[in-house]
């Protein structure tokens, strides 16, 4: 549930700062929407500059939380898949057009709000901004560094609506009623559209596949000796000692960990130490190579089994094909309204000069 809080805040975060990015950067007039330059038009409709920054510059926000949650728990390697969606400002303003066209053709084959989504959608929305505005409840608890990051916001935030003049309720109509309503619209279009998707039952080897990612992992400290007799003489030493994990830390330097998803994987001398009826921490000595390993086990988590996760998995891969044919029915929907669209790309200069905007 934790997880979930977090989430959610992150996306009401990420509009609101870009909101205030947008306005504390290019300062725009009060009436943005009458002053403000139109730099494209779909099929008569205006996209102004500031639809385009609050876009850009959310989606900036967003990535940077996603960055540096990547690279703490993946590191730099993790970083390189994220780097194919950074923002830019024409992505947004096609992002803004592709939108645009969808609301436009889902009004024009009738289609309404799904009540039911727009309501949940608005709730949720609307519970995290008053968080933001007011604090969040003693039963919600963010770690330091997320709370740190809510608090920071929640002052952006108070100061953001204390300057447009309007209530609590009257900036929330205002900045998010009209998109969420729009959200409503294109979901329940494809809710209908979906139907037609049929999804087969996933194969073994796409389960078998699927549960290569769920790996084990082993914590643990090792020193290496070149005999028995010296490792036998150290291990008797830290183990007597007062407080052996710390004294094999001084030694070693640091804690170490490996992930697998069968013990095969490990190096030996790793895997004769760990013993399986053994409770962590404990002290093993192992051989390998002529060398012997004083080896500290602090933790081993084995993989999940297929049992535990075959149902999971399941439904894992159905809901990823799901998705995958809902992104191509998207896109097709997408180029077949983009080619028999009247779309004027106006100001493509003052679009991509958004990027000198970011603080």
């Amino acid at each position: 549930m934790k997880n979930k809080f977090l989430i959610l805040f992150i996306m009401v975060l990420i509009v609101l700062t870009g909101i205030f990015i947008y306005e504390k950067s290019l300062n725009p007039p009060k009436d943005t929407k009458s002053n403000n330059e139109v730099v494209a038009e779909v099929n008569g409709e205006k996209i102004y500059l500031s639809d385009v920054a609050l876009h850009y510059f959310s989606s900036v926000v967003a990535y940077r939380i996603q960055r540096e949650e990547i690279k703490k728990n993946f590191g730099e390697e993790g970083l390189e898949e994220l780097s194919k969606y950074e923002p830019d400002p024409m992505k947004s303003l096609n992002s803004i057009i592709d939108n645009k066209l969808l609301v436009q053709y889902a009004k024009s084959k009738g289609y309404r709000e799904d009540e039911e989504y727009l309501k949940n959608l608005v709730s949720e929305q609307k519970k995290w901004f008053h968080y933001e505005l007011n604090g969040l409840p003693p039963d919600i608890n963010f770690d330091p560094a997320s709370k740190k990051l809510f608090d920071e916001a929640s002052k952006l935030i108070k100061d953001m609506v204390r300057k447009s003049g309007l209530s609590e309720e009257e900036f929330f109509n205002k900045k998010y009623i009209p998109m969420l309503k729009d959200a409503a619209i294109v979901h329940s279009m494809f809710k209908d559209l979906e139907k037609s998707i049929k999804i087969p039952e996933p194969t073994e080897e796409e389960i078998e596949e699927y549960m290569k990612k769920y790996k084990g992992t082993v914590t643990f400290m090792k020193l290496a000796y070149n005999s028995y007799r010296e490792a036998e003489r150290e291990k008797n030493l830290i183990e007597k000692s007062s407080n052996p994990e710390g004294e094999m830390l001084k030694r070693a330097s640091k804690v170490d960990y490996m992930n697998f998803s069968k013990m095969e994987e490990l190096p030996p001398w790793l895997k004769n130490a760990i013993k399986e009826d053994r409770e962590p921490t404990y002290f093993e000595i192992a051989e390998y190579n002529g060398k012997y390993y004083l080896v500290c086990i602090l933790e081993v988590k084995k993989p999940p089994s297929l049992k535990e996760l075959k149902e999971f998995i399941i439904e894992d891969i159905k809901r990823r094909k799901l998705n995958e044919e809902r992104e191509k029915l998207r896109s097709k929907l997408i180029d077949e309204l983009r080619s028999k669209g009247d779309i004027k790309i106006l100001n493509k200069e003052k679009v991509i000069n958004l990027k000198n905007e970011i603080p």
